[in-house]
């Protein structure tokens, strides 16, 4: 498994980690954040344009774990959302209006 938790109190650090080959891992990384950047990354201005080869690792390496917070908090959020449409499904479904 590529993931762990880390609860230190009443904190929690949830830690994702992979291993491979180190061209593996940059061509993966390069790919991934080179979508990301082209589907709505920070491009800069016409007067001061940024580019993708301009970016360094640690830039690129930024774009996927942002992109991953937000595809987690996204999940977590559909689905409180649909299980709190469900509950109030059931308590409507049982009292439907009647004429």
């Amino acid at each position: 498994m590529i993931s762990t938790f880390t609860v230190l109190t009443d904190k929690t650090t949830i830690t994702f980690k992979a291993t491979a080959l180190t061209t593996l891992v940059q061509s993966i990384l390069g790919s991934a954040s080179e979508y990301l950047f082209d589907h709505g990354g920070n491009h800069g201005t016409e007067e001061k344009p940024i580019l993708f080869k301009d970016l360094t690792n640690q830039q690129k390496l930024d774009l996927v774990g942002k992109h991953l917070k937000q595809v987690i908090l996204d999940l977590a959020n559909t689905q409180k959302i649909n299980k709190a449409q469900e509950e109030v499904r059931e308590i409507e479904e049982a009292s439907k209006y009647e004429l």
